[in-house]
């Protein structure tokens, strides 16, 4: 557990929960009010992809009937013809994730992996296949692996993210409120008006 929730503690200013907390810090209010600023920024595209990568494995772990290989084949296939992105796999700049390889031996050590995590696994070594690219488990997908063979329902995924970012939200906001300038706003020139152009309106 400690393993799992250390591993998506902090990353940087490159996320929408860490601006929303520091945006909010910097208007000066409690430290409070920042950090739930920046856990309301957790949503399907910003922490949702463990919630959403456990309920595809634990829905697909679930078939008894079928091998893990058609399984997986089923999975890759049926998010591919849908045109979304495969949640839990994949990284923009990783091609092995570190996190991934080090959590997958913990929980080996700790003897929880199963079937879930297998599956994930599988599916992974699949995606060249399918997608004619390997994709590869990121830390989302294997989080969501290793909660389901753990027990844990696959709806607490977006709560285990929750509780694993907020002490570096906390950070965030108190950094921003006692080491940095007030008040943060875009840049003017970053601000570009695009409705509707400049008009007459006529005297009544």
């Amino acid at each position: 557990m400690d393993a799992l929730l250390t591993s998506c503690l902090e990353h940087s200013l490159n996320s929408p929960s860490v601006d929303a907390t520091v945006f909010v810090a910097s208007s000066g209010v409690p430290l409070q009010a920042s950090v739930s600023a920046g856990v309301a920024a957790m949503g399907d595209w910003h922490g949702g992809a463990i919630e959403e990568a456990a309920r595809i494995l634990q829905e697909g772990a679930a078939m008894k009937d079928k091998s893990l290989q058609e399984t997986a084949n089923g999975i890759l296939t049926t998010w591919k013809d849908s045109g979304k992105r495969l949640p839990g796999y994949g990284h923009p700049t990783h091609t092995d994730d570190p996190r991934t390889k080090r959590l997958l031996e913990i929980a080996d050590q700790a003897k929880v992996s199963g079937r879930h995590v297998n599956l994930a696994l599988e599916i992974s070594a699949l995606t060249e296949e399918v997608y004619g690219k390997h994709l590869i488990l990121n830390v989302d997908g294997c989080i969501a692996a290793i909660i389901s063979d753990m027990g844990f329902d696959w709806r607490l995924g977006k709560g285990f993210f929750i509780v694993s970012r907020t002490p570096g939200l906390i950070a965030h906001a108190y950094e921003q409120m006692y080491f940095e300038k007030p008040y943060k706003s875009p840049n003017w020139s970053e601000i570009e008006y695009t409705g509707r152009p400049e008009r007459k309106v006529p005297k009544s």
